[in-house]
């Protein structure tokens, strides 16, 4: 494989496409070829019956009964990287690279640095200010037939076709591309409303990236999300710019009120003030966080996950 693919890479004429797909897959290729075939199978069948465990301990508060689970995926991954790391090179900047291109963990401490500098204070300044926003209305009993009601129309309003894509519950919210024409988003429901419209909102955002790749390149190794950051950059910007926006719910706040009775009385400036209310914490699931504080977690994430610096 990596001959013919060497091979590929010098044929003359080439369009910008097929190189393209041919450099994705000896990327690719480079990255399988190190790891034994019964060590990758090992972790494939891990990666599988992981789902179930997890889903499992998150239904019933149990992060002690995926621990062992998460450990083995964790061990599998530094030893994959361990196989591909060049002299010197940090197992978690080997990982890193497989999600952004390019990065690694000098560039992203840099970069956080000057974030912190700057939003740690914002946060509690803004924080301060936020307690006298009313937010209780969107805690509740809102049955899960009003809350699909309002996450079908939602991702239809932002623009997600249902004619080549399909909308269902999963434990967390998600985004999987089959096809260009087969794209699939998830989201849940609870007691606060906000967590599913929001969720949804963002999932649409995913989904419509995906649905905008072109025929001819979906099914091809380029017929995907350019990196992990350049697709939650599209599902954010329609979480939290355009879907926390007055703009963005004056057109149908009347809709989601004939959904939700609770809102009758909540008028609209209301609803967008609580929506956008700052609030802090490590306890708050990523779904119903306010942009800010998810920012400053990313942040903290990066630096302290998996205890990335220990990785040798």
């Amino acid at each position: 494989m990596k001959k013919l693919l060497a091979r590929c890479a010098k044929e003359e004429g080439l369009t910008g496409r097929e190189k393209a797909i041919v450099r994705e897959l000896r990327e690719e290729n480079e990255k399988l070829a190190v790891i034994p075939p019964e060590e990758y199978g090992d972790f494939a069948r891990l990666k599988a019956e992981a789902a179930s465990v997890w889903a499992k301990a998150k239904a019933n508060s149990d992060f002690s009964a995926f621990a062992p689970t998460l450990r083995k995926i964790v061990d599998y991954s530094k030893k994959f990287a361990s196989y591909r790391a060049k002299k010197g090179q940090k197992l978690y900047d080997v990982l890193l690279d497989e999600y952004e291109k390019g990065f690694d963990m000098e560039t992203l401490d840099q970069f956080f640095g000057e974030l912190k500098e700057h939003l740690v204070p914002l946060l509690k300044e803004v924080t301060e200010k936020s307690g006298s926003v009313r937010d209780d209305f969107l805690t509740g009993d809102f049955p899960d037939e009003a809350q699909d009601r309002a996450a079908r129309f939602l991702a239809e309003y932002v623009g997600f076709d249902f004619e080549r894509g399909v909308y269902a519950l999963s434990a967390h919210p998600f985004t999987t591309n089959l096809h260009n024409h087969d794209v699939r988003i998830t989201s849940h429901y609870g007691k606060r409303a906000d967590s599913s419209l929001f969720s949804v909102i963002h999932e649409a955002g995913h989904g419509l990236y995906e649905l905008g790749i072109r025929d001819d390149l979906t099914l091809t190794p380029v017929g995907q999300g350019a990196s992990m950051g350049m697709h939650e950059s599209q599902s954010r910007f329609f979480e939290n710019i355009l879907g926390r926006s007055q703009a963005f719910w004056e057109p149908v706040y009347g809709n989601m009120q004939e959904i939700f009775p609770q809102f009758k009385d909540v008028s609209l400036k209301q609803f967008v003030r609580a929506v956008n209310k700052v609030k802090p914490g490590s306890s708050a699931p990523r779904p119903t966080s306010c942009p800010t504080a998810c920012t400053c977690w990313c942040a903290m994430r990066s630096r302290k996950c998996s205890s990335r610096r220990t990785w040798t």
